[in-house]
This record gives structure tokens, C-alpha cells and sequence, in this order.
């Protein structure tokens, strides 16, 4: 499976189909939303976390302006911090990122 131009895709069947890049099957196309639900998990996983400025350029909206109400309460409940232009877990946060995501998403 892969992503790329925003759509998510499986390959069909075999490993030689697969290594000979054919077909592709399943293709989703992901909705504006569904792109930032997934860099900002994927970004929340990195020790870094998401990095506000290239997500503001990348997306055009600032992710507090999407997200304020979630991400103020995971800060409050000790798992999200701002930290040098990132938005990251904090331990405690890591330990509970899959209950996160659907907490803040």
C-alpha cells in the first residue's frame, strides 16, 4: 500500500505485480481533513511532532485554528506540549497516542 497526490492505494495480488508496480486497486482519494488527521498522527509520533510552520504552509491554516478545544485539553491532561515551534507528545502523551488520536480526531 502507499499514498501519494493524496490518495491512498493498495496493490493487487502478487509479489511480482507488486515489484512490477501494476495495477492498482482500492484507490481512495483522502479529503483535505483526512490528509491533516494523518500528518498530524504520523508527525505526533516522531520525538519532534509537528512542525507549526511548515503544517501552516503546507495546509494553509494554522492547526490551532482547526483543532483549538482538543489540543488546549490534551495540554491541559498532560499529554501534548508546544516546544520550540512544534506541537508534540509529551511521555506521558506517547504512551497513550493510539486513545489520543481518537481523543483529539
Amino acid at each position: 500500500s502507499g499514498k501519494e497526490e493524496g490518495k491512498r492505494y493498495d496493490y493487487i495480488g502478487s509479489i511480482k505485480q507488486y515489484i512490477n508496480h501494476t495495477e492498482k486497486i482500492n484507490v481512495e482519494v483522502l479529503s483535505e481533513m483526512d490528509q491533516i488527521f494523518e500528518n498530524i498522527m504520523m508527525s505526533l509520533r516522531m520525538r519532534k511532532g509537528i512542525n507549526l510552520k511548515k503544517f501552516e504552509t503546507r495546509y494553509k491554516k494554522d492547526i490551532q485554528s482547526i483543532y483549538k478545544q482538543e489540543i488546549e485539553e490534551e495540554i491541559s491532561a498532560g499529554n501534548l506540549i508546544f516546544e520550540n515551534g512544534y506541537l508534540k507528545t509529551t511521555k506521558k502523551g506517547q504512551l497513550l497516542l493510539e486513545s489520543l488520536s481518537s481523543a483529539l480526531w
